[in-house]
């Protein structure tokens, strides 16, 4: 019998006090609602007629104001080089940085690439509605433009009630580009959200064929497997991921899954905390760990799993979809 029941008090304690990371999360807030502000500036940078390099100039970078100020004359090149910049600073947590005269001193216009990104950050925030207005505009700039167009699909798709908008964005944008995985995979997730199993499974074997190496699709597919009690075809899918990279997290959490669900414990229990040494703040890992201890008694151990998994400032709506975002390429 699961010990689950007594673990509720903890989470309810953790939410509503006495949390750790209170202050750090809502200094982590601040930081975001910055990045954001500085986004706004970014998405009117515009043809820059020299401003890079006065603007390195005035700091004393030469060579970059060279390079940028070369990549703003290119006009939408350097919104994008000066978004990316930011982009990149801002994610490795240099505020410093990013609070460079050069982003202060290129003169504005629209830029898509930054609206973009200005709405992947509020998405973050949980501001869905400003982060809708940021993609539509970049769509209104770029009507084909593919990473626009998914992301809106994604923000739709996580609001009850507009799954028939982001279903439909996301068969138009495939019209657009029929290879277009995030948006085929994205596509299926919410078909299988919905129980339309098969059209989903469909959607996910035809990324497999556009790209045998896809991670997320093989992924999703391998769960669609184990959701229809195809347990064998879901494992041999899982361990096909690990193969192609024996660090991938999702795979190595839901074989894990598996593993424990067929009555494997020790084994199950093993894959996690493997998976935790590659990734000591995994959350799915921390918590079917937690869970699989507090199963077999182990109570303590399983709390302090579950204080590390809340901890942990997970984001609203990540920049494509959980921590297989990275490997939709």
């Amino acid at each position: 019998m699961d010990n689950m029941d007594g673990m509720d008090d903890i989470f309810e304690e953790l939410e509503n006090g006495g949390n750790p990371v209170k202050t750090s999360l809502q200094q982590e807030k601040a930081r975001d609602e910055e990045t954001a502000a500085k986004f706004r500036k970014i998405a009117r940078i515009g043809a820059g007629l020299g401003a890079g390099a006065i603007a390195a100039g005035a700091i004393g970078f030469p060579v970059m104001g060279a390079i940028l100020g070369g990549a703003l004359l290119s006009g939408s090149a350097g919104a994008w080089a000066a978004s990316s910049v930011y982009k990149l600073r801002a994610d490795q947590k240099h505020p410093e940085d990013v609070e460079d005269p050069f982003f202060q001193t290129i003169p504005e216009t629209d830029t898509l690439p930054s609206r973009v990104e200005l709405g992947r950050l509020l998405a973050k925030q949980g501001r869905l509605k400003e982060a809708e207005v940021s993609f539509r505009e970049a769509i209104a700039l770029d009507p084909a433009d593919i990473p626009s167009r998914t992301e809106l699909g994604r923000l739709l798709a996580k609001q009850r009630g507009r799954e028939s908008e982001a279903e439909a964005i996301f068969q138009e944008t495939l019209k657009i580009d029929p290879k277009n995985l995030p948006s085929r995979i994205e596509l299926g997730r919410l078909l299988v959200r919905q129980g339309r199993l098969e059209e989903a499974e469909t959607l996910f074997r035809k990324a497999l064929k556009i790209d045998p190496q896809n991670l997320p699709s093989r992924v999703e597919l391998g769960r669609l497997s184990a959701r229809q009690g195809r347990l064998e075809e879901a494992e041999d899918i899982f361990r096909q991921a690990l193969k192609i990279a024996p660090q991938n997290l999702p795979s190595r959490v839901e074989l894990g899954r598996l593993s424990a669900k067929q009555g494997r414990l020790k084994e199950a229990e093993a894959i996690f905390r493997q998976t935790l040494k590659i990734d000591p703040k995994n959350r799915p890992a921390l918590f079917e760990l937690g869970r699989l201890l507090d199963r077999q008694g182990h109570s303590e151990e399983a709390e302090v799993l579950f204080r590390q998994a809340l901890e942990i400032n997970t984001r609203v709506f990540p920049s494509s979809v959980e921590s297989d975002d990275s490997e939709y390429n």
